[in-house]
């Protein structure tokens, strides 16, 4: 048995190299194309909206593309797989899909440093995505609409919800409520941003693990009353639609996976293993792009905090019999220290800052959250029908999206909240 699994690694590792080897050799080159001063480019991704810009991929069409003027300048090279970052005033009305016309400078992305002196590889980070040059510039005009594509109707949808959301609720709680339930977290601004990290609570708005897994039973929850076959089934496609639409990050797709594995286990018979679930979705993810395993953060703390949560617990458990288990008080404690403790040595790397009360501030948030995400979906769907509709369900939804602010804005304000390295 022992030599089974031995030569199954070995295989593995094999094929994983080599799958590395060829991407590595096969990373497109830009220095040819930089320094551009025009060029037409399909928007490729939803728009991502911060405080002052929007950060757009685009992928540029070549030069043997005859499908608009010759006053357009096509890039010169085969770009099937290669994509520009475009860097633009957030009010440029772009959608996914849109043909743009871009007059700017493309140029080389630049690693940057953080306060806590550690130097970020943007570059390769970018890279892992075949993102090769950035484009700063407000010269962007829209020379043909996007088409009816899913994809970009699910971004529609996205957005109607959010405008629904934004109707009832003000800021900041708008924007925390967009991270929560469709991981629109650009528009919380720095400062609070920075205040979630230091309490340890980013992971709420950045559409983690935790909050895909409420989606998805939530999913198949409202499926219940179909054939067994067939609310599988709908529940998988949901749940692919829902991981679009989100924007497919590499904590969304771990999910995913994760959740369809359950299903297809559940369809089939088996007993569902979320430790052989987590491994064969990080193989699948890892041989689609082995560069995430070395340049996404994402998908490394995502990794590393379900792994944690799977193969720490149970020693984690031992220490807290003492905890009640009155209203899953136990379960909640032992999850967040697992996680906590899996990824802060990560953390710690990464950033170089740790939160001291990151456990606490969990305990008094965690709980809230399906019930406020409940909500959130309940005033967004409403809103879309009728503001009047949605009022009732948008009091309730202040009223919580303002106590976890107030939770993380008061632990953030305690001068040792958290260590910095």
């Amino acid at each position: 048995m022992r030599a089974r699994i031995f030569f199954v690694v070995a295989v593995l590792v094999c094929i994983f190299c080599l799958r590395f080897w060829y991407v590595s050799n096969n990373m497109p080159d830009m220095a040819s194309n930089r320094n551009r001063n025009i060029f037409v480019a399909r928007v490729v991704d939803e728009p991502q909206i911060g405080d002052f810009t929007q950060s757009v991929t685009i992928q540029p069409f070549d030069g043997t593309d005859n499908s608009f003027d010759n006053k357009f300048f096509n890039m010169q090279g085969d770009f099937d797989n290669t994509y520009i970052k475009l860097v633009t005033s957030k009010y440029k009305d772009i959608h996914y899909g849109d043909v743009l016309s871009v007059s700017g400078t493309t140029t080389a992305p630049r690693n940057f440093g953080s306060q806590n002196g550690r130097t970020f590889d943007y570059v390769d980070y970018l890279l892992k995505d075949n993102i090769i040059s950035i484009v700063r510039s407000n010269d962007v005009s829209v020379i043909k609409t996007s088409g009816v594509s899913v994809t970009g109707l699910l971004f529609k949808m996205k957005g109607i919800f959010m405008n629904s959301i934004r109707q009832v609720l003000g800021e900041p709680e708008a924007s925390l409520a967009g991270g929560l339930v469709v991981g629109e977290k650009d528009s919380l601004g720095k400062e609070l941003l920075n205040d979630f990290r230091k309490v340890g609570l980013i992971h709420i708005v950045v559409l983690s693990g935790y909050n895909i897994t409420i989606i998805a039973t939530t999913i198949q929850r409202i499926l219940s009353f179909l054939p067994e076959v067939l609310g599988n089934i709908l529940g998988g496609i949901g749940i692919i639609l829902f991981g679009v639409l989100v924007g497919g990050g590499a904590t969304v797709v771990r999910s995913c996976i994760m959740a369809i594995i359950a299903i297809i286990s559940g369809m089939i018979g088996r007993r569902y293993e979320p430790a052989r679930a987590l491994i064969v979705a990080a193989l699948i993810m890892i041989f689609i792009n082995p560069l995430v395993i070395l340049y996404d953060p994402s998908f490394q703390l995502s990794f590393v905090a379900t792994a944690g949560l799977i193969w720490l617990s149970p020693f984690v458990g031992k220490l807290f019999q003492w905890v009640p288990e009155k209203f899953g008080m136990r379960e909640l404690v032992i999850s967040t220290t697992s996680t906590q403790l899996a990824v802060t040595p990560l953390l710690v790397h990464m950033m170089g800052q740790i939160s001291v009360l990151g456990v606490f501030a969990n305990i008094l948030v965690l709980p809230l959250i399906p019930v406020t995400m409940l909500f959130i979906s309940l005033t967004g769907i409403a809103g879309i029908f009728s503001i009047w509709a949605s009022w009732p369900f948008a009091a309730v939804t202040h009223l919580f999206l303002s106590y976890e602010l107030f939770i993380v804005t008061k632990f953030a304000a305690i001068p040792w909240v958290s260590i910095s390295f």
